[in-house]
């Protein structure tokens, strides 16, 4: 079974499944109709065909997981998609995760708790309020059961009493950060870096130009470092940021790599970006961008 991050040219595949499961591109929850074509999202793949997907979004230090299917059922497929995202959430320094799902879905309810999911909120009749917005969900759901209400579930990954205050400096590579901690040793510094050892794939506004040129850097097709790279580890998603590069156009580039990656992350707080002097951090430039809750980038 190979698990890859949906991109772009996998995209209809991926539409025409969700169809096939779900009748429609427009799921509600919690009164909001999400658009399943603009989320991200894991898929296996076996003998040519998707066998399963989960999809999912993140905004701050939250994950909400929006839909999981398998072709193949007791096989696995769901356990290891549904661990993927958990790795996903791990790594980026995620507080929890979440999902919701209706209260005639048993299997969904059993499935989520034995994999260490605990029910936190019951929605009472909320399938009344979504029904205004999708008149076509029935009233009679799985089992038949009456479709009345939605239940949350959630993953705790570190307790609130973790989350770390303060500003995180993400420093353009080994060297700047070590500079940086010799000249600033009380900030709490990250490196900008590329691992190919992960075999996970960002997929976040790829910016061409970087990705040719490190392609080129390490002698593979584009397709394969797009595949194999990823960047950014350790970055706590609920701290203030600040984005430290040099002036040269590789510098640039990962800039922009970098602030792709936070807009795909969910992260919306305004992010400073300080330009410097890569051998002595002399501040050369500084500003700051703000993304809209869109998604949208305004510098």
């Amino acid at each position: 079974m190979i698990i890859r991050r949906i991109d772009q040219n996998d995209r209809k595949d991926i539409d025409d499944f969700i169809v096939n499961h779900w009748y429609t591109m427009d799921m509600v929850v919690r009164g909001e109709s999400i658009d399943m074509g603009n989320v991200d999202g894991l898929y296996s793949f076996e003998d040519g065909k998707i066998t399963g997907l989960i999809t999912y979004r993140a905004e701050g230090d939250e994950m909400e997981i929006l839909s999981l299917d398998s072709l193949n059922e007791n096989r696995g497929t769901g356990s290891r998609l549904l661990e993927k995202v958990v790795e996903i959430g791990r790594k980026n320094g995620l507080r929890r995760i979440k999902l919701i799902t209706t209260n005639d879905n048993l299997n969904a309810l059993r499935f989520y708790q034995k994999r260490g999911f605990d029910i936190c909120n019951i929605y009472l009749n909320a399938l009344d309020e979504a029904r205004k917005i999708k008149p076509e969900i029935p009233f009679i759901g799985m089992n038949g059961i009456p479709l009345k209400h939605e239940i949350e579930l959630e993953m705790i990954l570190r307790s609130s009493e973790m989350k770390q205050t303060g500003t995180m400096y993400v420093v353009a590579g080994d060297e700047m950060q070590k500079l940086m901690k010799e000249k600033y040793p009380e900030r709490e510094t990250v490196p900008f870096r590329e691992d190919l050892s992960k075999g996970t794939y960002n997929g976040f506004d790829l910016d061409p130009v970087f990705m040719a040129r490190r392609a080129s850097f390490w002698n593979v097709p584009v397709e394969e470092y797009e595949e194999k790279i990823s960047p950014i580890t350790g970055i706590d998603l609920s701290r203030d940021i600040v984005l430290v590069f040099g002036e040269d156009e590789c510098c640039r580039a990962n800039l922009s790599f970098m602030i792709g990656y936070l807009k795909g992350r969910g992260y919306r707080k305004p992010v400073k970006v300080e330009i410097v002097d890569e051998y002595d951090l002399t501040l050369k430039n500084e500003y700051h961008i703000g993304f809209e809750k869109e998604g949208i980038l305004q510098e």
